[in-house]
């Protein structure tokens, strides 16, 4: 027995109680040390707020302040006895489906229960943060999984929570950003699998880690069907974080098994780690999926309008929000390495909004791909590198554009445009996949050159893996103070003074509006809405330049044109039933009330019924 446990070493082991105790510590730090480092990430990007997480909001762009509202709304809904899925609290009297929008039910019902406790606002903080330490701890333990070592490992979850798609997402769209279920369902998956299946996850080489974690027989299994609840879980979790990040990610999945499948060396890693997989684990997934996302789908179709109506949610996905094609060289104004000229090109010439720029690269990672492309060759390594391809290339959405202008160039998002469902998602959002897919390719990568030295197929690690890992995480470094914006609040006389009528609210952007709503304790009901409705309950006058929320320092309309969109308003609303109309002068735009407006507002419905601390109340009979 002493010579199976390791010869003479064993023998010379002078007292293994000892070495035990000796160990614990170390096994302590190294299961301590990556928490505390994700955990510091995720403060250091929010640290704008970290002292003020009831004040202010990080990101700052009205989604971020609408998340606000969203994630209170489930535990609201639930211990008033109504309707979680739907609310009749905006857009009143038809309310919305929370399903047809980015409503993060799941982020809700796990995180809205603090709201009572704690405020909305510091909510929203929370989950900003807990998912950047969570998006780097999986990470990380993926990377553990498929044989990386402590620190490289360590540097690949940094580069997760670093990723662009993260960085232009966290300005304030929940149901992008929050991708941890997504990680874990994956980590779930390749733990069980190193853990079931002989010789465990393919590596790129047999010896890949210098110190490799325990082979599969040497650690507990996992349960197939236990696993495949918790996996069924996560997946139901992100169903209901965002149905396009559900449907993108089985495109993603399904692309890099159509990848495998092309190679015949991928087949047999299909057939002998896959297709041995118990069938009882893929029942559990299926099975715990569905019944948790039956109450979701079946909201999705009883709330009717969009599903069978021919309404796009984002008629010019394929055609504004995409990447440019030389995206993946510009890091936008939210990268610290940003410049005046790359800030100017990508907020000058490139497509979309700031929150979905995410599509940048950087130099140093596209050139490191170059020295690394011969350093770990096999199946899982070329379908990794085509899915990080393919997912760019869709990126581009319907046809090529260099600096914002489009080129004769059409692409295959042109097909996958008329697909249900993926029709609505936005091409520039699968950036997640070009980011992630690269990471692990990277990560897998420069472990191989660490172990083989210098080649001729791999450099000398003696340069090469140091400085690929530091100058493409310091090319995604997060700017130093994040965007944030500071929260506001309805004076409670005002609450009370409206009480049970609903009102209609006159903004810029009703987005930044929904935070004081849900700040209040969601004690009013609104005519406005900020998401998507089968039906407005404006009807037709919902196009006019108020109903719109559309009001900015270029907008110069006269008092007559205003008073022409008050008039329409008033009417509608004396269609609907008797209300309020709520104007302030605050707001965390910085967008200042045009004065033409205020006073086709005064002229139209004559003086205010109720005043206080710059907010202004008119009744409608």
């Amino acid at each position: 027995m002493t010579l199976m446990n390791g010869g003479c070493n064993a023998i010379k082991e002078p007292n293994p109680t000892a070495r035990k105790s000796s160990a614990a510590p170390q096994i302590l730090v190294q299961h301590l040390y990556p928490w505390l480092i994700f955990a510091a990430i995720g403060l250091w990007i929010m640290r704008p707020v970290l002292f003020h997480p009831y004040t202010q909001v990080i990101g700052g762009i009205p989604d971020s302040f609408q998340y606000t509202w969203y994630l209170g709304w489930f535990w609201h809904a639930v211990s008033h006895g109504l309707n979680p899925f739907y609310s009749y609290e905006l857009n009143w009297p038809l309310g919305f489906g929370l399903m047809y929008n980015t409503s993060v039910i799941a982020e809700s019902a796990l995180f809205g229960w603090l709201v009572p406790l704690t405020s909305p606002v510091f909510v929203y903080n929370l989950v900003f943060f807990a998912n950047i330490a969570a998006v780097g701890l999986m990470g990380r333990a993926v990377l553990r999984e498929l044989g990386v070592g402590h620190w490289l490992s360590t540097w690949g979850g940094a580069m997760f929570c670093f990723m662009p798609y993260l960085t232009a997402q966290e300005l304030g769209h929940t149901s992008q950003y929050f991708v941890a279920p997504l990680f874990a369902a994956v980590l779930l998956l390749i733990r069980f699998i190193n853990r079931t299946v002989p010789d465990g996850m393919p590596k790129p080489s047999p010896k890949l880690n210098p110190k490799p974690s325990p082979r599969p027989s040497q650690s507990k299994p996992l349960r197939p069907i236990w696993t495949g609840v918790g996996i069924g879980i996560l997946c139901a979790v992100e169903f209901y974080t965002s149905l396009e990040l559900t449907v993108t990610f089985a495109l993603a999945t399904a692309l890099f098994i159509s990848v495998l499948v092309l190679q015949r060396q991928g087949r047999t890693f299909l057939a002998t780690r896959i297709g041995s997989l118990p069938q009882r684990l893929w029942l559990s997934i299926f099975v715990t999926t569905l019944l948790l996302i039956l109450p979701g789908i079946a909201e999705f179709v009883s709330a009717g309008g969009l599903l069978f109506s021919n309404t796009e949610l984002h008629p010019d996905s394929g055609t504004f929000w995409v990447a440019d094609l030389l995206s993946p060289l510009y890091p936008t104004p939210l990268q610290a390495m940003h410049t005046a000229l790359t800030a100017n090109v990508t907020q000058q010439h490139f497509l979309g909004d700031p929150e979905e720029r995410g599509n940048y690269v950087g130099v140093f990672l596209l050139a490191a791909m170059v020295v690394l492309r011969k350093a770990w060759t096999g199946p899982v390594s070329r379908s990794l590198f085509g899915l990080s391809l393919t997912m760019f290339v869709l990126s581009l959405g319907n046809q090529v554009h260099v600096f914002g202008h489009p080129t004769p160039i059409y692409l295959p998002w042109l097909l996958f445009s008329h697909v249900p469902f993926l029709k609505s998602a936005l091409p520039i959002r699968l950036a997640l996949y070009v980011d992630a897919s690269l990471i692990v390719w990277t990560a897998l990568s420069l472990q191989e050159v660490q172990r083989t030295g210098g080649t001729r197929q791999a450099p000398p690690s003696r340069w090469i893996v140091p400085a690929t890992a530091l100058l493409s995480l310091a090319s995604w470094v997060p700017v130093l103070w994040y965007p944030h914006a500071r929260a506001y609040f309805l004076p409670q006389s005002v609450v009370n003074k409206i009480g049970l009528k609903p009102v209609y609210w006159i903004g810029p952007n009703f987005g930044y509006d929904m935070q004081p709503l849900a700040s209040s304790g969601y004690r009013l009901k609104t005519y406005n809405m900020y998401g998507f409705v089968p039906f407005s309950a404006l009807g037709t006058q919902s196009n006019s330049p108020l109903a719109s929320f559309v009001y900015n320092p270029g907008n110069n309309l006269s008092i007559a044109s205003w008073s022409e969109s008050v008039k329409a308003m008033q009417t509608e609303l004396s269609n609907l039933s008797s209300g309020y109309v709520l104007l302030t002068d605050f707001n965390p735009s910085g967008v200042q009330l045009p004065p033409n407006l205020y006073f086709a507002v005064v002229q139209t419905l004559g003086k205010p019924v109720y005043q206080s601390q710059g907010c202004e109340l008119w009744q409608i009979k």
